[in-house]
């Protein structure tokens, strides 16, 4: 039977007396001794007692004294952090004695500190891939502070249900003082919103935040809160600075029926766009950048006859700024495309048979079966993925004849990668879509495009061609029938400079893109599908009416504003609530039915809420009293839909048997021995590099890294991961690629043959 809380209580508990504590010696710490230290020798400190692994105790005199002495103290602190290596001076004094190599480790990294409801984590300093304002200000770098709020567990969101949490974290938002320093708000970006992040500043008589944000840009006619934290948002998103332009026009936007056709796209010119390409060592062919220019957001696609650097257009331009650096978010390229549920559930709805998905999930399940035995069906999933570059080497060792078993960095690889394939595919029904590709939209500019027609050209290593026929086009998130458009691919000379990309059109009563899901042209990523067995019987259900609702205008906007703001959308977000409602609504009425087409609208509202801030509010009827098998969630019944289908149907990920390797002889090279110490210390920085990354995205292992395999339920969140930990490794491994190639090519060889032997002989074990 079961037992009322208060009857446990009062007969286990309430008669026990309270044991007494003496919290004298706790009192009678000195914690003046830490206010000695340097700031990164303080901030080393805090995060070993956050971590546990320094006692209060060792606050003393003697730690001081000793972390004073040691001029690369924060740096053995941090490698005991990241070793998990409890504090003692005599592990203090043999860590310093290993490490012999910190060059310039804290370089372009920034401290971070976790607040959940009951404490404060300091984490490892961590490598950013870098913003227009900590590039600005990159000789205050010890003044920034990133500050992520998280549950205890450390995922992210606990609070929307205690008004108290709240509290603490707007408190903490507003300032917070560590030891001394105090920080206040400066800013986030809209995924640093997503993920309950934001950047902090430590003020002094040269920086303060407010200075920074007045240098930034002129915010003045922004009369609405979260529309000012979006623009002002510009400034915090992670790009690449690459080059600076002097001759600007701006073009007027193409406009019809209130819409706006040219929303978020400009124009570029050639030597531009060839300038970028150098600046980022783009070797293959690209058309379009996604871009922040001064006050400006969208992309620029490619004129060959633009005689200016680059053309905006008022839908572009979203403050006021005198920067003149072109910084790039993202460039077009051709992205391998997967289904997931949303656009099975759709296309099922629309009458695309069931078998079709349940075919290629089939064939998806062989492969992965047999990815770690078989190189063929394993060079078969690695293709699927191998426009994730991170992915390329494997492909190539494979491709030159290198068995799986053979050498470990391609097993753990494989490895990895069928985790993370075989997790997805259950749970998410992510099949590899044929015939497919995940493109950048753009305009055609020259209007040989009519109404209903794309022009897609795909240069992806040997292939080169041009689509022609029906192809579906759609965007995630995509939960209304309309959202998957049928449209004709079509080949237009005038076009042909556009690779990679969707080219819609500029006729028509209303944009192509603002069908799908309510999108425009400054950067979205468009599923697009030239594969037959993909169209719909139903095509091109009439679309939903994406109009944005009115704003909250407010004519003088405070930082206190913004705070509130985000606090508020902390509490309120509830996009992924939605889309969850809308899958099990849509399992046992189908997509048609009015409950899901009201879920539709209010995912609308819900995506749009950090620019309108305008909350999505989802009737109570509408949250599913029990859920398909495949959701995984209690009160749950067998799903008769095709997810139900898809979901039994997958293959569990199978227990992986334990693959021993050795040192393969044959990349021993004779003569390696005089490189040894070059090889440490390139070792050395690259090991603690990797592990820093590891550490604070909650990735496991290195293969995990590179595979994209990340351990969070949320899926935006695991996008911007893996796009922002594939930035930092290029950058780390650009770091140890131009370390190498300062040697001459005949001794080339002999260098990596060292790096080789000391990565698969060292105990930490970092091979790649």
């Amino acid at each position: 039977q079961p037992v009322k809380f208060s009857e446990f209580f009062e007969e286990n508990c309430s008669k026990r007396p309270l044991e007494e504590v003496d919290f004298k010696e706790f009192r009678e710490l000195d914690f003046s001794e830490l206010r000695k230290l340097n700031w990164d020798k303080k901030y080393a400190v805090l995060c070993m007692l956050t971590h546990k692994l320094m006692k209060l105790e060792d606050i003393n005199q003697e730690t001081t004294a000793l972390l004073l002495s040691e001029p690369n103290a924060s740096c053995v602190l941090d490698e005991m952090l990241q070793s998990n290596k409890e504090f003692t001076q005599q592990s203090f004094q043999e860590i310093k004695n290993r490490q012999r190599y910190v060059d310039d480790y804290y370089k372009d990294k920034y401290r971070k500190v976790v607040l959940t409801s009951s404490s404060l984590v300091f984490k490892s300093p961590y490598l950013d891939s870098g913003n227009r304002i900590t590039r600005n200000y990159k000789g205050f770098k010890n003044h920034f502070m990133r500050l992520n709020m998280s549950d205890e567990n450390l995922e992210r969101a606990i609070w929307s249900n205690s008004s108290e949490i709240l509290q603490r974290f707007k408190k903490y938002l507003k300032c917070f003082d560590v030891f001394g320093t105090s920080f206040e708000f400066l800013g986030f970006s809209s995924s640093q919103m997503r993920g309950h992040s934001c950047w902090m500043l430590s003020s002094d008589h040269s920086v303060s935040a407010e200075s920074i944000r007045l240098k930034a840009g002129n915010f003045s006619e922004i009369k609405n809160v979260s529309k000012f934290a979006a623009r002002l948002g510009l400034c915090f998103t992670s790009t690449v600075k690459a080059t600076e332009v002097e001759s600007i026009v701006e073009e007027p936007d193409i406009t019809r029926n209130n819409y706006v056709f040219s929303d978020g796209i400009g124009k570029i010119s050639e030597r531009v766009l060839n300038r970028i390409k150098a600046s980022m060592n783009l070797e293959k062919e690209v058309c379009a950048f996604q871009i922040r220019f001064g006050g400006c957001k969208g992309v620029v696609a490619l004129d060959p006859s633009l005689k200016s650097d680059i053309a905006i257009r008022p839908s572009m331009t979203k403050f006021k700024s005198e920067d003149r650096a072109i910084e790039v978010c993202n460039s077009a390229n051709y992205n391998k495309a997967f289904l997931n549920r949303q656009i099975i559930l759709l296309l099922s709805g629309l009458e695309v048979d069931d078998t079709v998905f349940l075919e290629l999930q089939q064939r998806m399940d062989n492969s992965l079966q047999s990815c770690l035995s078989d190189e063929t069906k394993a060079l078969e999933i690695l293709e699927n993925y191998s426009t994730q570059h991170k992915l390329e080497p494997v492909v190539e060792l494979l491709k030159k004849g290198f068995r799986l078993r053979q050498e470990e960095f391609v097993y753990r690889t494989m490895e990895s990668l069928y985790k993370r394939c075989s997790q997805e595919l259950r749970e998410k029904a992510h099949i590899f879509a044929p015939e497919s590709g995940l493109l950048m939209g753009v305009l055609d500019e020259y209007g040989v495009l009519e109404y209903g027609e794309v022009f897609v050209r795909i240069a992806h290593k040997e292939e080169n061609r041009i689509i022609q026929g029906k192809v579906i086009v759609t965007k995630n998130p995509c939960l209304h029938p309309g959202d998957i458009r049928v449209l004709e691919a079509v080949d237009r000379p005038e076009l042909h400079h556009l690779v990679n990309v969707v080219v819609f059109p500029q006729k028509g009563e209303r944009p192509h893109p603002d069908e799908i899901s309510g999108s425009d042209l400054d950067g979205d990523l468009y599923f697009v599908s030239w594969n037959p067995g993909f169209l719909p019987r139903i095509e091109n259900y009439p679309p939903m009416d994406y109009a944005a609702e009115p704003e909250k205008k407010k004519e003088s906007i405070s930082i206190e504003d913004v705070i509130d703001f985000f606090a508020d959308y902390m509490e309120n977000e509830n996009l992924g609530v939605i889309c969850n409602a809308h899958l099990a609504n849509a399992d046992q009425k189908g997509v048609f039915h009015s409950d899901c087409l009201e879920l539709a609208k209010l995912s609308s509202v819900s995506v749009d809420y950090p620019k309108t801030g305008v909350k999505a509010v989802m009737r109570p009827e509408l949250k599913p009293k029990e859920y398909p098998d495949f959701m995984q969630k209690a009160n749950s019944y067998s799903s008769e839909g095709i997810l139900g289908k898809l979901f039994r149907e997958a293959s569990q990920a199978n227990p992986l048997g334990e693959v021993n390797f050795s040192v393969n002889q044959e990349f021993l090279v004779e003569g390696r021995e005089k490189y040894r110490a070059m090889s440490e210390r390139l070792y050395n920085n690259y090991s603690k590099e990797i592990r820093n990354i590891l550490t604070n995205f909650n990735i496991e292992s290195e293969f995990d890294l590179f595979t994209g395999y990340v351990n969070t339920s949320k899926e935006t969140w695991k996008y911007e991961v893996r796009e922002k930990t594939g930035r930092l490794l290029s950058k780390i491994k650009n770091k140890v690629k131009w370390e190498v190639s300062k040697v001459s090519e005949e001794e080339r060889k002999k260098l990596v043959s060292a790096m080789y032997e000391l990565a698969y002989t060292e105990k930490t074990r970092f091979i790649s």
